[in-house]
């Protein structure tokens, strides 16, 4: 980052004599999208390893931990459908700002409730939050660092799986000296929001405007950007949502049903979270890798290929000898895996105007997210009809096709913009 000016011009250009300017200084900027992407993940997966002491402390029923458990991918496709619109109207930073607050006060009014009902509304709250953030943390990147872009994106894309990784390694050792104390280990995700929600406030006071969707130029027509039908309606917009969502599915398949599925071949219960623990670990530093081969690569198909494999041959594995190897059926299934940073970097590397940008990662997000719910849902609500897991590791080594397919159409050369008459060139 040394060859970045020390600020980011962050007002949109005026005419001479009406010209406000507020500078953004890069630290802030750089510390502002690692505190955002820290948060975009410990509120969802904290509340796995603590489902036991949440149900017997709230009363919780099974069908509303059931629904705990699927909230966060159906969050997110559903408010990050809005998002974009919402970040347009009121300006990146600052609807960032909200973002970060509205975290906050989910994760930490949540550790106050005594009921099973108030306890979801306010998971929602902050779930809310972090579907914003996803889609416009990516536009705030777009903006702020137009010519590092890739650089940005790996720290974001890197930082995200460690905030994931993060309550599933801090859960036994407050549980040590705090032993069910489930309001202890919430409560610790409420806090770290809240250095974000400082951090996002300063952000935000700095350049109260950066980010705002329209030409602000006095005179000038204001632009408005494509809307989610349009982007549906394109050939790479369609297809980069639905490489996001298979993606994520296989992502959240693994987050909710590979441990069972190693517990269902004999593993025991610490052998299972060791073996998810690594699958967390190893994609780590996909986040680091993969937003500068998208940049570098000008049609990642061989990449895309790779990981198609991976992804269909841990399944195949789990198939045919789950209790035989199973660290490297973990592996091949984390190593592919790193789609899910290619996927967020396609998405600022496949378009050029920020209006562009700002929609397509909506549209892939809400998509995404959206089959990434129904998809592991449907996994196992197949798993319990059929009393196990051939058929649907049969449909998933299936989807693994459409996952190449997909991705290869979602990479190839040229923009989004392009396909859009009003943004092409």
């Amino acid at each position: 980052m040394s060859n970045v000016t020390s600020t980011i011009e962050t007002e949109p250009t005026l005419n001479p004599s009406h010209r406000i300017r507020r500078h953004l200084p890069v630290w802030l900027a750089v510390v502002a999208v690692i505190v955002l992407a820290v948060n975009l993940r410990p509120g969802a997966t904290s509340i796995g390893p603590l489902l036991s002491e949440l149900r017997a402390g709230l009363h919780m029923g099974p069908g509303v931990a059931a629904l705990l458990s699927a909230m966060p991918p159906f969050c997110f496709a559903i408010i990050g459908a809005f998002a974009a619109r919402i970040g347009g109207r009121f300006g990146t930073t600052r609807t960032l700002a909200v973002a970060a607050l509205v975290i906050t006060g989910g994760l930490l009014g949540r550790v106050l409730v005594h009921g099973e009902m108030s306890f979801l509304a306010l998971s929602v709250l902050a779930l809310a939050g972090m579907a914003v953030g996803n889609v416009l943390a990516p536009v705030f990147v777009k903006r702020f660092f137009p010519g590092h872009v890739a650089g940005m994106m790996s720290v974001y894309t890197t930082v995200l799986p460690i905030g994931a990784l993060a309550p599933s390694l801090l859960v036994p050792v407050i549980f040590a000296s705090h032993p069910g104390n489930w309001q202890l280990n919430l409560g610790v995700w409420g806090a770290t929001a809240a250095v974000a929600l400082v951090v996002w406030v300063v952000v935000a006071a700095i350049a109260p405007h950066a980010g705002h969707m329209r030409d602000m130029t006095e005179g000038a027509v204001q632009r408005k950007g494509p809307t989610m039908w349009e982007i549906a309606r394109m050939r790479k917009g369609l297809a980069l949502g639905l490489f996001f969502g298979l993606q994520s599915m296989q992502a959240y398949v693994s987050f909710g049903w590979l441990p069972q599925i190693f517990r269902d071949a004999g593993l025991s219960v610490a052998q299972a979270s060791l073996l998810l623990s690594l699958f967390n670990v190893i994609a780590i530093p996909g986040g680091l890798v993969m937003p500068i081969v998208a940049q570098k690569l000008t049609r990642p198909t061989g990449m895309i290929v790779v990981l198609g494999i991976l992804l269909a041959g841990g399944y195949v594995g789990l198939l045919l000898a789950p209790a035989a190897l199973p660290w490297l059926w973990t592996i091949m299934l984390s190593l592919s895996g790193w789609a899910f940073p290619l996927a967020i970097a396609l998405v600022a590397e496949r378009s050029r105007d920020p209006l562009v940008t700002a929609q397509l990662s909506g549209f892939s997000q809400a998509l995404g997210y959206l089959i990434a719910g129904v998809g592991t849902w449907l996994v196992g609500t197949v798993h319990g009809i059929t009393n196990g897991w051939t058929v649907p590791l049969v449909a998933l080594i299936i989807s693994a096709v459409l996952f190449v397919t997909f991705g290869i159409i979602a990479s190839a050369r040229g923009d989004v913009d392009d396909e859009l008459p009003a943004f092409a060139r």
